[in-house]
């Protein structure tokens, strides 16, 4: 996501949303993905018989489709799958294809005498924005490794879930990651028990999207975990992986923009810019320290929208208890939890309202407006939900649709791509 214009503190100024353009920088390190398979979206409006044709001459056969998406999983060749889907990127029929990539977690656990204290609620403004809006209503999908259902703190704060990874009900934590993400978001609070989160009375729902004990997952599991919950009510997700890069991954979090909801996703602990472009449908959140500060082993780059805090996080752990933790896989939920805050404060916001909200509101680090570290900012939770409750939005500017190919007078015949442009300030569905 990202709206590049300014806009006045006092009123909602909303950008249309713009293509999706994605990179496909290189990493300095080894790719590791699902063996045998690539994920592969035709054009609309070609048949599954034309796709099957196309797919036959690359030696792959769709097998069956991401879950609620227009993304199939296709059969392939074990060691051809990159020039595979570099192939199928180049055919005019097919809208993207890239490797089923498998991505790692983004936290660690660092010697910091400041676990418990608690600090990035002082600094987001939270306990201001309690007096408002303390995130009901909002059902918050965490895509991770699963959730300790038992915890103190987080006993009675879930809603059902799935596991994507092997497409069962079994989203018992197989790391311990995601029971620390949850607490960030919505442990309960004020209860005189372990910790307090950002939005302790939004509802979690467990989606874990991977049997490895690592917590490492794949491509296509996320972005069916992100389908699953637009499917099933969730207003919000967020994967604390590095997600923003995949076309697959995009395509998800429209179905979840197009049905009222935001997708949040890590930027990354390697600590440089990996080159990866904006993504209009990807809030992706770099980390902040105790001074506003960048911690050296956030990443950073033109692909980050906003920061928050990710240094020395305290939250619920898989023990039972609670720990220290950081990472942008806790900056990203303490941005995911203040836009539950944002949404229950004002239900009737579109999702480009909310994020214009964020934008507005948040507190401009770094050079002056957006810039690659902060994005537009670290976020203020206060500042952010007395806006969404004081907000008035209108959708009084009509949307704006155009055909780009076939061009103007063009005659065509036989099997001919159509691609259309179309923006609106409220979004497109």
């Amino acid at each position: 996501m990202r709206l590049r214009s300014t806009f006045p503190r006092s009123v909602f100024a909303l950008a249309a949303c713009a293509l999706l353009t994605l990179s496909s920088a290189a990493s300095a390190e080894p790719k590791r993905f699902v063996k045998g398979q690539i994920l592969v979206q035709p054009k609309p409006g070609l048949s599954q018989y034309q796709l099957d044709k196309i797919l036959y001459k690359h030696k792959g056969m769709a097998s069956k489709k991401v879950r609620g998406l227009d993304v199939h999983i296709v059969e392939v060749p074990e060691q051809a799958e990159e020039a595979v889907a570099r192939a199928l990127s180049k055919n005019k029929n097919i809208a993207f294809a890239e490797i089923d990539e498998i991505v790692e977690l983004e936290a660690f656990t660092p010697n910091d005498p400041e676990f418990a204290s608690g600090w990035h609620h002082a600094k987001m403004n939270t306990p201001e924005a309690w007096d408002t809006s303390q995130g009901d209503g909002i059902v918050v999908a965490v895509c991770d490794t699963g959730i300790l259902a038992s915890h103190v703190d987080l006993a009675g704060q879930l809603v059902p879930g799935w596991n994507t990874a092997s497409n069962s009900s079994d989203n018992s934590d197989i790391h311990g990651h995601g029971t620390k993400v949850a607490g960030v978001i919505a442990a309960t609070t004020d209860n005189a028990a372990a910790v307090a989160s950002v939005a302790w009375k939004a509802k979690v729902m467990p989606i874990r999207v991977t049997n490895s004990s690592d917590g490492s997952a794949s491509i296509s599991a996320i972005a069916s975990c992100i389908s699953w919950a637009a499917d099933h009510g969730a207003l919000i997700a967020n994967a604390s992986y590095r997600t923003t890069r995949y076309s697959s991954i995009a395509e998800a979090a429209k179905k979840l923009r197009d049905k009222g909801g935001l997708y949040f996703s890590s930027a990354g602990n390697d600590g440089n810019d990996p080159g990866w472009s904006n993504n209009p449908y990807i809030n992706t959140i770099s980390a902040t320290n105790k001074s506003d500060g960048q911690p050296s082993w956030s990443n950073y780059g033109q692909f980050v929208d906003f920061s928050a805090p990710g240094v020395s996080i305290r939250t619920t752990t898989k023990g039972g208890g609670t720990g220290g933790v950081s990472g942008t896989s806790f900056s990203s939920p303490n941005a995911a939890a203040v836009a539950a805050l944002v949404m229950a404060a004002n239900p009737s916001l579109s999702p480009n309202e909310v994020e214009a909200v964020l934008q507005n509101t948040a507190v401009d680090l770094g050079n002056p407006g957006w810039d690659p570290k902060f994005g537009f900012g670290r976020l203020d939770a206060a500042a952010a939900v007395a806006m969404a409750a004081n907000a008035s939005p209108g959708d009084t500017t009509p949307p704006v649709v155009a055909v780009a190919n076939p061009g103007a007078n063009s005659e065509v015949s036989g099997l001919v791509p159509v691609d259309i442009n179309a923006s609106d300030n409220f979004g497109v569905e």
